[in-house]
């Protein structure tokens, strides 16, 4: 653009007699129009259209260009009143209503106020072009049409300039192209003052200016062609706050009035009347302008209010609210004005959620929230306090009452649900506590209901559960297992009790399993059924993983300098523990430290683990089974019990559950299903591995189902790392009653290598 406009001012600058000065002028101003049209017919997502007015109008302009040139051409006087005349005025509505359709675009949420601002800027040039251009200009001839043409020009010139302010003025980026199109209008809008009012005041030859209209014609087509022209209808997003441009604008407007008052003569009756016309005009839309800032600004604290107490997705209140909520039903209530906390938590969301996909979950999230609210009395309170979990606030509600409305609640969720392309049934638990006495306070009311919600959740889920008496005295004892557990693994209070895995065929002891034990100060011994459920919970559950593979792989290198290379020891991950890469790192780490061999480690997690996240556990055992490590799936039977699905995962060896040994010897059924299994498992390459044998009868029938190996109280229960040294530096293990049946006729496997698949 540069380059042009500093060409067409050489061209100018050779003197306007030169016959070719024109035509080039001309031939510039129609390049930049069908510049403008194939950009137009090339670029759907222009805009739309508002550039084809825009287009039409500087088409007009152009073609006025050029019939006011062909008179000079043709050699015919121009008269005061030509046909270019009709070309360049109908050009200025059609460009000012393509400028209000990008305006209108641009502003979004602030169309009125663009308007507006639009409408005051205008009023106010429509002032002073009326009483500084307009009544010049009509005095200057005295042909009523010639004046009413003249006149029409800087008229044309308000049109323009109040679309363009009202489109730069609108919130949002003011990039490059927004730049240009402000400087081509305020360019035409000087130059056609100039060619009005100059002509009164002086003899300034105003050909001399001609060149300058073919630079705003690219600058509006370079407007439209430049890249970011998308930038010109991208509405802004909504705020609080009018921006100064907005300000200075409205100021400058108000100023319009007094200013052309004190400057100029207004003694003529039309021009006061005409004055007095625009400025109550003027008045009128400022007042309503601020009215609308006003308004607007109230609007938008509201709704950043509703957005900072409500969520997002569903629309229920969010937990700041509702914890507010409570808080403020509490220091109400009295003893004979109950009420009631709800905490509710969906079942098995997140696998829906993660197989589904988050838009479904979303969508499932939206709906279940309706459901609840539509069980709800009026004055009760749904919030929801992240994730799938929602508290409800029922006020003035007795706990039969509250539990009432659980139960609506519970089959109200559980009814199916149809999605766009799906249906879905899913189910909630949910705990609920009253206020009273014991626990008053907004936390420990909703700590409660939390409590009594997983209370559902261990019972199976689809339920409710009352936070009572039993339940607090259950989670007192909880919390401090829970306390004293952090100071256990701290204080060396866990210890490893190795229990053998023994080949039926002679006996021999080839691998033991790692069993933790809490020793507590006073001597007590407490089970892992009671405080590995709240390691899980609390996360403690990562430390003391990494500890348990630490000491087992200790325990290995002792005997390794004691010279015992043949048993394994197993020991149990928790799901957690890979999902956070822990058991990974903790193997890693440990083998480093002790030189322990991988090859005699083994470690054990649930099938039901492996399904909760089978990708995530699938790569992390890839690559627990990549350091040498071999690894066994516990308890087969109890969770998806299927070796196909298994033989896809990187497993070495199944260990069937001790609730299928436990009836094999009764039940000839368990016989069948076991002896089923152990074979499945051989064909697919999986080693098994029987847990829980307690009795001669049991082992004997588990030997001669082929089992590989056999671990339970039969041939030993577990004892502590010294008594489990005796046992492997000796390699046998004298069960309480002899095997009296030959050896297995299948070759017996190595004791330290399993098979791999």
């Amino acid at each position: 653009m540069a380059c042009t406009a500093a060409a067409l001012l050489a061209v100018n600058s050779v003197g306007r007699d030169a016959a070719w000065v024109g035509p080039v002028e001309d031939a510039v101003s129609a390049a930049a129009v069908v510049a403008l049209w194939f950009g137009l017919h090339a670029r759907t997502s222009w805009g739309g259209r508002p550039w084809v007015y825009i287009a039409l109008g500087l088409t007009c302009w152009v073609v006025g260009d050029l019939t006011w040139d062909g008179y000079s051409v043709a050699g015919i006087v121009r008269p005061d009143v030509s046909f270019a005349d009709a070309f360049y005025l109908v050009g200025y509505p059609l460009i000012a209503l393509g400028l209000y359709g990008l305006a209108r675009a641009r502003a979004g949420h602030y169309l009125r106020e663009g308007i507006l601002d639009g409408s005051i800027f205008g009023v106010a040039a429509a002032i002073a072009a009326w009483q500084i251009l307009v009544v010049p200009t009509a005095a200057g001839t005295h042909d009523a049409f010639t004046a009413v043409v003249w006149s029409a020009y800087p008229l044309g010139d308000v049109l323009l300039i109040a679309a363009a302010a009202w489109l730069v003025f609108t919130p949002g980026r003011r990039s490059t192209p927004t730049a240009l199109l402000l400087g081509a209008f305020s360019a035409t809008f000087v130059l056609d003052v100039l060619y009005s009012y100059l002509p009164l005041v002086s003899s300034f030859d105003l050909t001399r200016l001609d060149w300058l209209y073919p630079v705003t014609y690219v600058m509006i087509a370079g407007a439209a062609l430049h890249p970011n022209c998308g930038e010109l209808t991208t509405a802004a997003p909504r705020t609080s706050r009018m921006h100064p441009a907005r300000l200075v604008l409205l100021g400058a407007s108000l100023a319009a009035v007094p200013a052309v008052a004190v400057t100029t003569d207004t003694g003529a009756l039309t021009t006061r009347v005409v004055l007095l016309g625009l400025a109550m005009l003027l008045t009128l839309a400022v007042v309503v302008r601020f009215a609308l800032a006003v308004r607007a600004r109230e609007s938008i604290q509201q709704e950043l209010t509703y957005q900072a107490t409500h969520d997002e997705l569903t629309g229920v209140m969010n937990r700041v609210l509702v914890i507010d909520r409570v808080d403020h039903a509490l220091a109400r209530s009295r003893r004979d004005e109950p009420l009631a906390v709800m905490y509710l938590d969906l079942d098995r969301f997140k696998p829906i959620n993660d197989t589904l996909g988050h838009e479904v979950g979303d969508q499932l999230l939206t709906r279940i929230a309706h459901r609840i609210s539509a069980t709800l009395r009026p004055s009760d309170t749904l919030g929801r306090f992240g994730g799938d979990e929602f508290v409800v606030l029922c006020e003035d509600t007795a706990p039969e009452d509250a539990l009432h409305v659980a139960d609506r609640i519970v089959a109200a969720v559980a009814a199916p649900l149809h999605l766009e392309t799906l249906t879905l049934q899913v189910t909630v638990s949910i705990g609920v506590a009253n206020n009273g006495d014991a626990f008053s306070a907004v936390d420990t009311l909703i700590r409660n209901a939390d409590e009594a919600m997983y209370a559902a959740k261990r019972h199976g889920g689809n339920r409710v559960e009352l936070y009572d008496g039993d339940l607090r005295e259950h989670y007192r004892h909880r919390r401090e297992i829970e306390a004293a557990l952090k100071d256990a693994t701290l204080n060396g209070e866990l210890v490893l009790y190795y229990q053998p895995i023994v080949r039926p065929a002679d006996n021999l002891v080839v691998g033991f399993e790692a069993l933790i034990r809490w020793q507590r100060p006073d001597g007590r011994i407490i089970a892992p059924k009671d405080f590995i459920p709240i390691a899980e919970e609390t996360g403690l559950i990562i430390p003391i993983g990494d500890w348990v593979i630490h000491e087992a792989c200790e325990q290995l290198r002792q005997w390794k300098r004691e010279h015992i290379d043949r048993p394994w020891i197993s020991v149990n991950v928790s799901p957690l523990q890979l999902r956070h890469d822990a058991a990974r790192r903790s193997i890693v780490d440990a083998l480093s430290r002790t030189g322990a061999d991988p090859g005699r480690l083994m470690v054990e997690l649930t099938e039901s683990a492996l399904v909760s996240d089978e990708d995530l556990n699938t790569e992390q055992l890839d690559h627990i089974q990549n350091l040498g490590v071999r690894v066994a799936i516990d308890d087969f039977g109890t969770g998806y019990s299927g070796l196909a699905y298994l033989r896809q995962l990187p497993v070495d060896a199944i260990k069937i559950d001790q609730t299928f040994v436990a009836e094999i010897v009764t039940d000839p059924a368990a016989s069948a299903v076991l002896a089923a299994i152990v074979h499945l498992a051989h064909v697919l390459n999986f080693e098994v591995i029987a847990e829980g044998a307690e009795t001669r009868a049991q082992a004997e029938l588990l030997r001669e189902l082929d089992c590989d190996y056999i671990q339970g109280f039969y041939f030993a229960r577990p004892d502590t790392a010294i008594a489990a040294t005796e046992i492997a530096r000796h390699g046998l293990v004298a069960p309480s009653g002899d095997l009296t049946s030959p050896g297995p006729t299948r070759p017996a496997a190595d004791p330290v290598r399993l098979r791999r698949r």
